[in-house]
């Protein structure tokens, strides 16, 4: 039972973590559909996949940039080949965006990893992500004041929401630690269960909603899992979840207020500006190639290259 509970706390706790990059950065403002049981709703499937996502990197040995990028693919393939199809939609381009170039890259690498990891080095280091991720969460929204006008949000709504989310964003951080101090070892009929779950949903849903999907998720998820199991032929130390169990210093977690401080005043400047540009644009035309980029890289470290483990390639 401890087990059991163990296993759900660290799987909402980076659920909400998965949420809130995916979905409340990526849509960047309360949507006119949007409520509190549809949100709550959205955090239970991201923990699902969450759940499976951690059980990829715990299984696999995954302690390296390029085996974690691989299980973020898993993760975005999961999203967006099983639970919408989006992946199927403007092929090949698709593929990565939004599986690989969002969710393999910005949630789970930089969001994910890459900000516990930068609260963890240190306080300026904490700062400059917060502030870092605040841009971006601005430059990204005010694309919607272009694309989507009828749905525009005024500055101080915009502020609010950034501030609701990201500090339940600073809560699930501050959570996280605790939570894996113990090792996160769900029960092999859990996994084969929950598995099974997204399996039939694919071949229930996905699969008539997009035929292709039958021919292009299982080839893209043997390619990942021969990326994986080689690293685990090979990785014989523990996993990322260890580096992650490390505490994040109390007087750290504060910087997180510069994400929805620096991107409310981006937010409002733009407003005030008047301008309406295309800012997801940029956005795209950079992380799509990156996110083709970065699955080549990474099978090709995994397959051939020497493994370096994160510790060690943040030093």
């Amino acid at each position: 039972m401890r087990r059991a509970l163990r296993t759900l706390s660290a799987s909402l706790s980076v659920g909400y973590i998965f949420f809130y990059f995916s979905e409340l950065l990526f849509w960047a403002r309360p949507r006119p559909d949007d409520n509190l049981l549809n949100w709550i709703e959205t955090w239970l499937a991201y923990s699902a996949m969450a759940f499976l996502f951690l059980a990829v990197v715990r299984h696999f040995h995954v302690r390296s940039l390029p085996a974690l990028f691989l299980s973020g693919a898993f993760f975005g393939w999961l999203a967006e080949g099983v639970i919408v199809q989006t992946t199927y939609e403007s092929l090949p381009l698709s593929i990565s965006f939004t599986g690989l170039a969002w969710h393999a890259l910005i949630t789970a690498a930089l969001g994910w990893y890459g900000l516990q990891s930068a609260l963890r080095r240190g306080l300026r280091a904490s700062l400059l992500a917060s502030a870092g991720l605040g841009l971006f969460f601005g430059f990204w929204g005010v694309c919607w004041i272009y694309e989507e006008p009828g749905t525009v949000v005024p500055p101080l709504t915009f502020g609010l929401y950034a501030l609701i989310s990201s500090g339940l964003l600073a809560l699930s951080l501050a959570l996280a630690a605790p939570i894996f101090r113990q090792p996160f070892q769900p029960s092999r009929w859990s996994v084969g269960i929950m598995a099974g779950l997204f399996l039939l949903y694919f071949a229930g849903v996905s699969v008539p909603a997009a035929p292709i999907a039958a021919l292009i998720l299982p080839l893209l998820m043997l390619l990942l899992y021969l990326g994986l199991r080689r690293n685990r032929q090979r990785e014989t130390g523990g996993d990322v979840l260890e580096v992650l169990a490390q505490p994040i210093p109390p007087r750290h977690l504060p910087a997180l207020l510069l994400i929805p401080a620096v991107a409310a005043l981006f937010y409002g400047l733009y407003w005030l500006s008047g301008l309406r540009l295309p800012t997801h644009w940029a956005v795209y035309f950079v992380v799509t190639p990156a996110g083709f980029g970065l699955l080549g890289w990474s099978l090709w470290k995994v397959l051939k290259g020497k493994s370096i483990p994160i510790t060690q390639q943040e030093e």
